[in-house]
């Protein structure tokens, strides 16, 4: 249901006719955030979710957005509607717009349109990492007083929103390859973290995400391009800026006892004393003060703005301890990503503690497509208990089960949250660190751990 250019139907009815929006799936982090924005702008809103009373319903409910069951929806009023390619192409809201002929547009078609009001447009994408690359600019280029619109796949800080409502002057957005949306951006300023496969669902191989990367490339104007990807690196335009650790980086890093020492062109810009754990987040900070950079602002206020920087919600956050365990929540969903949190959480851990691991895929497709990656990745754990696959927006796959993937990763397995709650308090000891990771609903897990605030202490 993506498209690659803004149509401009969903300009004209914004502009005017539309008054009252309905979005599909109003309660995706980034969806929100997106309702929020067009309530501020002087829009009604309401829409529908599967979980209309989940945390992110309550919050819109307080701002004056109402939320209902996507099964029963009743968007009567509705002038334009706004979907979520989380949803299904049969959700009775969307058959119920089409039906009758309404303006139906995707997020991110509803994204570009806000954005392109602002004459800087920052769209940070890539497989991995670009959430957290958002976080650090938000937190940049506050400081440095330009007074960003935010638009993150997560929250921009452990306990806050998703959204930040600044100034038209600047917008800075996440950009989702998925179905190819962010080909309706038009950035003046593109950031790209990395490539890999996957969404095997829509990319069938390394070749299609290349092209669509390219074809991301060739609507902005300037690009800040990692350059530690090799399959990125290989394509990147003689034009582009280039940060990492590799040392073709005009922005390049190096890990010294003080920090992360950063340089342009050789010449050094400074050290940064950054709290995140992980060779990846420093690699995301390569990002963000190249782009940061690159949009003028000097690098000491770079430097103080990561110093400070605490991380994203739900991105190697620590959530609380477990008879003496640190418990870590984590979005990695990817091989890739997993392998980097884990090196992360073998930073953070307490002496000789180990770590242990649970564990939901997400999606059958990708399951299966990288299925020798993920028990690969899932060794790297001292212990690992896996869940059963989140669905999401797709149908059970014969043989892909969250039980086989564990028996071939040598881990264990459990069909319910109950279950995995039961097995993280039973194996835990003091000094180690319990990770959560996953990009489906298993943030719902640690409330049903007894989880306290301090290592000591706990029962």
């Amino acid at each position: 249901m993506e498209n690659t250019h803004i149509d401009p139907a969903l300009r004209r009815a914004l502009a005017g006719s539309a008054k009252r929006l309905y979005f599909i799936g109003i309660c995706g982090i980034s969806m929100s955030g997106l309702a929020v924005m067009a309530k501020r702008r002087g829009w009604e809103v309401a829409g529908c979710d599967r979980a209309p009373s989940c945390a992110a319903a309550h919050a819109l409910f307080r701002l004056g957005i109402s939320v209902e069951a996507e099964d029963t929806p009743h968007p009567e009023d509705a002038d334009l509607f706004v979907y979520t390619t989380a949803v299904r192409e049969d959700s009775p809201a969307v058959c119920y717009a089409r039906e009758r002929g309404l303006p139906l547009f995707s997020r991110a078609d509803f994204l570009a349109t806000l954005m392109e009001e602002s004459p800087t447009r920052v769209a940070v994408a890539g497989m991995h990492g670009k959430s957290t690359t958002v976080g650090m600019l938000s937190a940049i280029l506050t400081a440095g007083g330009l007074d960003p619109t935010v638009s993150c796949g997560a929250a921009l800080t452990p306990a806050g929103s998703a959204w930040r409502i600044g100034s038209h002057d600047v917008f800075l957005a996440e950009a989702c390859e998925y179905r190819d949306a962010f080909l309706v951006l038009s950035p003046t300023l593109a950031v790209i973290t990395n490539i890999d496969l996957d969404h095997p669902d829509w990319f069938p191989d390394l070749g299609a995400v290349k092209s669509s990367f390219l074809a991301f490339l060739a609507k902005s104007e300037k690009a800040v391009i990692g350059a530690d990807c090799a399959a990125l690196r290989d394509m990147t335009p003689a034009r582009a800026v280039t940060f990492g650790y590799h040392a073709s980086a005009l922005y390049r890093g190096e890990d010294t006892p003080d920090g992360l020492t950063v340089s342009r062109s050789d010449e050094p810009l400074g050290t940064i004393p950054l709290a995140l754990p992980g060779r990846y987040n420093r690699e995301n900070a390569l990002a963000a003060v190249a782009a940061a950079t690159e949009l003028g602002l000097p690098f000491d206020i770079v430097r103080d703005a990561l110093a400070t920087f605490r991380g994203i919600g739900r991105r190697m956050e620590t959530i609380g301890h477990l008879r003496g365990a640190a418990v870590v929540l984590d979005y990695a969903h990817h091989p890739t990503e997993m392998a980097a949190s884990l090196s992360a959480a073998a930073e953070k851990r307490q002496g000789g503690g180990r770590v242990l691991c649970i564990f939901q895929p997400h999606t059958y497709t990708r399951t299966a497509a990288l299925w020798e990656d993920f028990t690969t990745a899932l060794g790297l754990a001292d212990r690992t208990l896996l869940l059963d696959i989140y669905a999401a927006r797709e149908e059970p796959l014969p043989g892909i089960t969250g039980k086989r993937l564990a028996a071939a990763a040598g881990a264990d397995y459990a069909p319910d949250f109950a279950g995995a709650a039961r097995w993280a308090i039973e194996n835990v000891r003091p000094g180690d660190l319990l990770l959560i990771m996953g990009a489906g609903d298993i943030d719902r897990l640690p409330g049903l751990l007894p989880l306290g605030k301090e290592p000591s202490g706990e029962t």
